[in-house]
């Protein structure tokens, strides 16, 4: 009445199994586990073994009894259970990651800036995965500068503009967002849209580059290259829309670079202030961000 079934595993991830005498056609399907992508030789599954009777029983084809469902189980199971004879070591707990953010190179001593919430209530800060330490952090202006070596410091650093970045001028922005789905550093254009922050706040400016998670602290250039702001936060998109029905379109905040030059100097630490710079072109622009800023990683 009816003849083994086959169990063939296609390329796609899951298996399928077919009857060929079950089904209103004649034939069947019935997809019944995840396994892995790839092909493989056909396998049958016999009848009167457990999986047989389990697939007919779910189908309805076949009732088991108490006994017959009682010797496929046993098919299964083994008479007693298996003692290991080896102890695998754990490993020991990996720190987990509180944040991450970026930073940026401010002179060739290795000094970086980033923000200070994005190392406030670490036990360990990393830059570009090498041990780095705390040198000043304020929580007022949301800034925090951090060292690394001397030895490994390099003249890749950003200079500071002497003035304000006037409204809708071009700036770009150095990221690492949604570090690590997506690996390496981002680099988008935009504009100064607004000269103040939420509420009038003076020490902050709005900006349409694209900002993502684990942008903070990144820096914000003008076309010479010069830093005019650090990125900071972008506006609650979601709280916006349950508060007024509509989604804001690239709202975005940086610090101001002047409060980030006077944050260096009142630690004692002394940065590049260029008057007047030629424009660069923008491949030139992303090369000199691409060496001055880093990840930043808080655990």
């Amino acid at each position: 009445m009816r003849s083994d079934w086959i169990v063939a595993r296609q390329a796609w991830v899951h298996l399928v199994v077919n009857f060929p005498t079950f089904g209103f056609d004649g034939t069947g399907k019935l997809i019944v586990a995840g396994y892995q992508i790839g092909r493989m030789e056909d396998f049958w599954v016999p009848s009167a073994s457990y999986l047989d009777q389990v697939v007919i029983h779910t189908l309805g084809y076949v009732e088991l009894t108490e006994n017959e469902e009682a010797a496929a189980t046993a098919l299964l199971l083994p008479a007693s259970p298996v003692a290991p004879t080896t102890q695998v070591a754990e490993e020991p707990p990996r720190p987990e990651t509180r944040s991450i953010g970026t930073g940026f190179f401010i002179d060739d001593k290795g000094h970086v800036m980033t923000n200070n919430h994005v190392i406030s209530g670490c036990d360990s800060v990393t830059i570009d995965a090498e041990p780095t330490v705390i040198v000043a952090q304020s929580e007022s202006f949301d800034l925090a500068i951090l060292g690394v070596d001397p030895m490994k410091a390099t003249d890749s650093y950003l200079s500071f503009a002497s003035g304000p970045a006037r409204l809708n001028s071009d700036v770009t922005v150095a990221e690492y967002p949604l570090f690590p789905l997506l690996a390496g550093i981002n680099v988008t254009r935009g504009a100064i849209s607004a000269m103040m922050g939420l509420e009038g706040d003076t020490s902050r400016m709005q900006f349409t580059a694209s900002v993502q998670p684990s942008n903070s602290g990144g820096p914000i250039v003008d076309r010479s290259g010069r830093i005019v702001g650090i990125v900071v936060s972008k506006l609650d998109a979601g709280l916006v829309q349950k508060t007024t029905r509509d989604i804001p379109q690239n709202v975005n905040f940086g610090i101001r670079g002047q409060i980030g030059q006077m944050f260096a100097e009142m630690n004692g630490i002394a940065v590049t202030v260029v008057q007047e710079a030629d424009f660069l072109a923008p491949e030139d622009l992303a090369d000199m961000l691409a060496t001055a800023t880093v990840l930043i990683e808080c655990r």
